[in-house]
């Protein structure tokens, strides 16, 4: 029995001798050989334990997704390489019996440290980004917007936080968390439940404004703005910014501050779009129910941005819905249109197609082919216009999206006027052709790739291709009494261009651990210029086996050979913030360009300035900016019909230049009564304008270059605005006075002259009113002075010739131009959608605003004005579902 107690005391004694001779060396004692080299966090822990086998113990969530290890150990205690590894993660280790446990350091995140908040912001309904969208802190100390993804990233205090999230039309969003590291917060916004489009906030619209400065275009007020036949239009909007001035009624483009009409650059989706205009300019190619945001730069802008030296329209088209399908269709006075878009993959992928067409060609053609033949004639007159988008969005990992966007749109307007008389009994036809075809088509591949919760690189690669045609032809034919053909005459034209591009965009976002933002990138673009003009009669070599030559024959005869062109830029741009809200970016954007005729190379630096002093109710800003642009448009009316070509710089058609300075001073009444002031000075340089005579052969062995004048332009102007969004009210006011000249040696004697866009003086108002949840009331006034124009100083007719002289350009001007939309919209809510119905009256008051001039052969040259359009009333329905 003794015996079998001793052997038991003695076993216990060498069990414990030996746990205690265990115990004596702790788990991050244990001497371990490790080596990695840019190996993800996780990745080294998982092969640091392996190697150890000691158990290192986790949550995947406490670890950073933008550490990587770098370490040589050999022989070195184990808890000295996690301390190593763990630098600067406001990680540690705890030892938890015989493993090693990580959690956060309460330490490292005492008070004064910060943290990264970053994420998406989307609508709850369809899972769309927000783009713009406001995101900041209960006391509006901290803040930031998404960008044009709906990503959003900034640092604030760690500890308890209450972050929250607005945009226009949506339910604000709060969200509390206990911020103890960088953290990922994606939102989901409701939109609000009222009927109208329209939603006025109480909270401000913008708490961390840009620091250089935008209109933000906001789609909802687009759809209630006063349409015009049915159509409500972003580019219309923007004519409504102080600053912009066009042409009578919203003909002729954008003219800004001072800039041609070529200067404005449009993006689609980040494409450039070299004619944006349905109906001679009434209304753009951009269907409002496809287009998702929108931002208008006027001269200032971005170094990203380049290529145009007045303004840039940047337009982001809707990413489809990712919840359901739903969907949207209209019908106007002129147009009708429909969406439909829903998920491929639930919460993941989407699609959306819309198109837009007009629905008054049968009508048209047959009323005018009426009108003809109770005048004795045949003919008739057709026109429409249609523009079809489609975009597929492919949600490839929660950090990276491929989008793919295409569109198409063109106007086609077809006129023949036939008739036939008798002289000396010879029977005479006379048959009048004119046609006119534009083509806009665009395809884009987009990859977006969050790199880190700081970091977004985007990457676009496109095709895009514009084509214009215009025929003409004029033919008369002479016929015996056996309608024998005995003479034919003619006057035909035809004019074809086209500029093909295919490019690529690669752009980054960076924000630094201060929130200092770094915009960086590389775009190049390969372009295809294809002018030509070609006009003749039977006296020239046009015809072959036809007495009058068809649009075929023309085609064949045409010498529209290509010309190339490459434009390539390299940009980087720095946000610095200082103080409280202050910020001062500045930015360079490298053009490189290679000219043709011969070829050359031409390089450009751009720098851009802006700064931001935010004092709360008061900004101020000041903004300097150099841009260049290598496609030069020429304007022609060589076949009776304003047209116009691209053509790219050559060796001495040098590239245009712009230097822009302006400054503005707004105070803030209230969250949403805001006035301001601001003025800008314009200098162009190396600018073109087409003087008379017709170019009939541009191509890449003429001289056609010649035949450009090169010369420089100015513009000043000051800017006096008040914007007011509050109760069932918004409002905006503004007025422009400016004056805006260019000079050529060769044109007006050298002289300097009136741009044939300024106007003096332009004042614009418009203004939204809810009457209740049901109804609203959109009012637009403005008032402009009269246009310049060149008035002939010398009309007659000798020897049946119409002479007409002018003593100067611009030198005289139309009367004033003025003009009232009045529009009513009214809402209801289904089950199963809402629909909007929509009557108003362009012009209310039917001013006759002179649209141009034009010298009438009789009377010895009768001076008459022209005027397009009077009161135009509108009908405009939509559904949604």
């Amino acid at each position: 029995m003794i015996k079998k107690i001793l052997i038991l005391v003695f076993s216990s004694l060498f069990i414990g001798s030996i746990t205690l001779n265990a115990q004596s060396t702790l788990p991050d004692e244990k001497r371990v050989v490790f080596l990695a080299t840019e190996q993800p966090l996780k990745d080294a822990l998982i092969e640091l334990s392996q190697k150890s086998g000691v158990n290192i113990a986790f949550q995947d969530e406490l670890l950073p997704d933008d550490k990587y290890v770098n370490i040589a150990a050999k022989g070195k205690p184990l808890g000295q390489i996690l301390d190593a590894m763990l630098k600067d993660t406001e990680l540690k280790y705890r030892i938890i019996g015989n493993q090693l446990v990580l959690e956060r350091d309460i330490k490292a995140l005492a008070e004064g440290t910060q943290a990264r908040v970053s994420g998406y912001i989307y609508d709850k309904n369809t899972g769309e980004t927000l783009p713009y969208a406001n995101v900041f802190t209960h006391d509006q100390q901290f803040g930031s917007s998404s960008n044009e993804y709906g990503f959003y990233s900034f640092t604030i205090p760690t500890g308890e936080s209450h972050l929250y999230y607005s945009y226009i039309a949506y339910k604000s969003e709060i969200v509390d968390f206990a911020l103890l590291k960088d953290t990922i917060i994606d939102a989901y916004l409701e939109p609000n439940t009222q009927l109208n489009e329209v939603v006025i906030i109480d909270t401000p619209s913008n708490v961390e404004p840009r620091v250089v400065p935008a209109v933000e275009v906001p789609i909802q007020k687009i759809a209630s703005m006063v349409p015009l036949a049915g159509e409500a239009d972003l580019v219309r909007f923007a004519q409504m910014s102080s600053g912009v001035s066009f042409g009578s009624d919203g003909f002729g483009g954008l003219s800004v501050r001072g800039g041609s009409l070529e200067h404005n650059l449009f993006l689609l989706d980040g494409v450039p779009m070299y004619d944006i205009n349905h109906s001679l300019g009434l209304f753009s190619v951009f269907n409002n129910y496809a287009v998702k945001s929108a931002v208008f730069y006027k001269g200032t802008s971005p170094a990203k941005y380049g290529g145009r030296l007045a303004s840039v329209l940047d337009i982001r088209t809707k990413e489809g819905n990712t919840k359901k399908f739903s969907g949207e269709v209209g019908i106007g006075t002129l147009a009708a249109k429909a969406t439909v878009e829903g998920p491929l993959k639930k919460d993941n992928s989407s699609f959306i197609v819309s198109g837009r067409r007009t629905i008054i060609d049968p009508f048209l053609s047959s009323l005018t082919q009426a009108n003809r033949q109770t005048a004795g004639a045949e003919g008739s007159t057709n026109y429409n216009f249609y523009d079809f988008f489609g975009k597929l969005n492919l949600g490839l990992s929660k950090k990276s999206r491929l989008f793919l966007t295409f569109f198409n749109g063109g106007d086609r307007l077809f006129v023949e006027d036939t008739n036939e008389g008798v002289d000396d009994a010879l029977k005479i036809r006379s048959n009048d052709i004119f046609s006119f075809d534009s083509d806009n088509t665009l395809f884009a591949v987009k990859l977006n790739h969050q790199n880190s919760k700081n970091s977004f690189l985007k990457f676009n690669l496109y095709y895009s291709n514009y084509n214009l045609e215009v025929y003409e032809n004029l033919a008369l034919r002479t016929f015996d009494g056996g309608d024998t053909l005995v003479n034919a005459t003619f006057d035909a034209g035809l004019f074809d261009s086209g500029i093909r591009d295919f490019g690529f965009h690669f752009d980054g976002e960076l924000l630094t651990k201060k929130d200092h933002e770094i915009n960086y990138g590389l775009h190049i673009i390969n372009h295809r210029f294809s002018p030509g003009i070609i006009q003749g009669n039977e006296f020239t070599n046009l015809v072959y086996q036809a007495e009058v030559p068809t649009l075929t024959e023309l085609h064949l005869n045409l010498d529209n050979d290509f010309l190339s062109g490459f434009e390539s830029r390299i940009y980087g741009q720095y946000d610095y913030k200082f103080g409280s809200n202050h910020t001062l970016s500045l930015g360079v954007n490298q053009a490189i360009y290679r000219t043709t005729q011969p070829s050359e190379w031409h390089l450009v630096t751009e720098p851009r300035l802006n700064l931001l002093l935010d004092f709360s109710r008061v900004q101020f800003r000041f903004s300097a900016n150099r841009m260049s642009q290598y496609s030069h448009r020429i304007s022609t009316t060589s076949l009776g019909w304003p047209l116009d070509l691209w053509v790219p710089s050559t060796s001495r058609l040098t590239p245009q230049k712009s230097l822009l300075f302006s400054t503005e001073l707004s105070y803030r009444l209230n969250p949403n009564n805001r006035i301001g002031v601001g003025g800008f000075v314009t200098y162009l340089n190396d600018i073109i304008s087409y003087n008379s005579g017709d170019i009939l052969s541009i191509n890449s062995t003429s001289q056609w270059d010649i035949f450009l004048p090169q010369g420089s332009g100015r513009a000043s102007g000051v800017e006096v605005w008040w914007s007011k969004d509050v109760g069932k009210l918004l409002m905006e006011v503004n007025y422009t006075l400016s004056l805006a000249t260019r000079t050529y040696d060769d044109i007006n004697l050298g002289n300097t002259f009136r741009y044939r866009f300024d106007r003096r003086h332009f004042l614009k108002s418009n203004l939204l009113y809810r009457i209740n949840s049901n109804a609203e009331i959109a009012v637009n006034w403005m008032y402009g002075s009269g246009s310049p124009v060149s008035f002939p100083s010398f009309v007659s007719i000798v020897d049946g010739d119409l002479i007409v002289l002018f003593d100067e350009i611009n030198g005289s001007q139309f009367k004033p131009f003025h003009r009232l939309d009045v529009g009513f919209n009214f809402y209801n809510k289904f089950d199963w959608g809402r629909l909007k119905f929509n009557i108003g009256a362009y012009n209310a008051y039917d001013r006759s605003n002179t649209h141009y001039l034009e010298v009438v052969p009789r009377n010895d040259g009768e001076i008459k004005e022209f005027s397009f359009l009077g009161v135009t009333p509108s009908i405009a329905v939509s559904l949604q579902f």
